[in-house]
């Protein structure tokens, strides 16, 4: 198979995504395989999705971050405290979605795409518009917090509506806090309604 020729850039966003998996994963893969797809005007951040990597792995990653500002709110999960590990590990992805090893694009913002606002994951199905998993959003917050030292803190929710929890719910991640008193320093993973859309809840269409 002939070696897909990257650009600098995306080459770059790779090194970088490898060095992650390494660091926080000890996955030790050049992801050579790995076809990324051409990416669209204003889509620059490339997000890689290992297939060996569970959401709740992604979520310990998380958790590993200052305490001050990655919390699990679990008043606000979608099962109750002692099912979390099983919460997170059943929760599936669209069939759009490839079994092995994934790469596609996202608009590189901190908050998710402004014309998917108010969208339910009802909508965004029947307008054939594929959007972020729960595992791929983790990701981002990740590798974010790699780059800048500093948390992602969108001020609108994301609707992975790439992804189902087993009652046929869609996953969400959003800052926020417990106390009124205090800024938005608490990542909440919560769930949506298949037919939930608002103004405070958006998603981040993928390119793949």
């Amino acid at each position: 198979m002939k070696k897909q020729k990257l650009s600098p850039d995306t080459t770059k966003q790779l090194e970088k995504w490898l060095k992650l998996f390494r660091k926080r994963f000890k996955i030790n893969r050049s992801f050579s395989h790995l076809v990324i797809p051409e990416r669209e005007p204003g889509v620059g951040r490339l997000i890689i999705e290992p297939h060996e990597l569970s959401n709740m792995e992604v979520f310990k990653a998380i958790r590993r971050f200052p305490a001050s500002y990655m919390v699990f709110d679990r008043r606000r999960s979608f099962l109750p405290n002692k099912l979390l590990n099983i919460t997170l590990d059943t929760i599936t992805d669209s069939s759009l979605f490839t079994k092995g090893d994934r790469a596609y694009w996202i608009r590189d913002q901190v908050e998710p795409d402004n014309d998917l606002i108010n969208y339910s994951t009802n909508q965004l199905v029947k307008k054939h518009i594929t959007c972020i998993t729960l595992r791929g959003m983790m990701l981002y917050e990740l590798i974010y917090h790699e780059e800048t030292g500093h948390p992602l803190k969108a001020e609108i929710d994301t609707l992975c509506a790439g992804s189902r929890t087993i009652h046929d719910g869609v996953p969400c991640v959003g800052w926020g806090t417990i106390y009124r008193d205090k800024p938005k320093c608490e990542l909440f993973i919560s769930h949506s309604k298949l037919k939930t859309h608002g103004t405070e809840l958006s998603s981040r269409r993928v390119i793949m």
